[in-house]
């Protein structure tokens, strides 16, 4: 899928196909990484909390003081836990489906499918940054925007089964649907796609 240009995703739109876009497991496997290496780190700096505690027999105070629990929480994190989500996330291989007649997430080893957004219920699509507090600018987002009238639908829905609708961005937002960061594709080529496919089949 990451070697799809936009117009052969349309040309495979436009026949009535589905195309697949899978999540990056580059990134996957970076944060993985990234959280072994801190674990590591942190099991190092455990060893050597022991090391001196050994050596001076202040068995009590060391093992009451916040930096001794810390690096324990944060070597179960990194060393256990991470790696743990990381694989399952990997194994559960989150999809997103296009077809002329909506955007779905999916998942590559099983036949269930969120409710497909149909493209005329999609107002806009745009890529704001996250995080714009002060000087720091974030990461690029990919977001849609409902129309009122399917925000309405999805509201009294969600309403009627007594749960929140899904993966609002912000609750100052309402409407504003965000897609996940972590696709193939990078949030400016999949808006792009995003934004072609609902003009194009609304």
């Amino acid at each position: 899928m990451a070697a799809l240009e936009l117009h052969e995703c349309i040309a495979q739109l436009d026949a009535g196909g589905i195309v697949r876009i899978r999540t990056s497991r580059t990134m996957d496997l970076g944060m993985l990484g990234l959280g072994v290496t801190v674990g590591v780190g942190l099991l190092v700096l455990l060893a050597l909390v022991v090391q001196q505690v050994i050596r001076t027999g202040e068995h009590l105070p060391a093992l009451i003081h916040p930096v001794t629990w810390a690096t324990v929480i944060g070597v179960i994190g990194c060393v256990v836990l991470l790696p743990l989500a990381s694989v399952a996330v990997l194994l559960r291989g989150d999809e997103l489906h296009l077809s002329r007649a909506g955007i779905a997430e999916a998942r590559r080893r099983s036949s269930a499918r969120t409710t497909t957004r149909r493209w005329d219920e999609i107002q806009h699509v745009g890529t704001p940054r996250t995080g714009n507090a002060g000087r720091f600018r974030g990461p690029l987002a990919v977001v849609y925007t409902m129309t009122p009238r399917a925000r309405h639908r999805l509201e009294q829905a969600h309403a009627e089964a007594g749960v929140r609708p899904p993966r609002w961005l912000s609750r100052r937002q309402p409407g504003t649907v965000l897609v996940r960061s972590e696709y193939v594709l990078g949030p400016k080529r999949l808006a792009r796609l995003l934004t072609t496919a609902q003009q194009r089949y609304s």
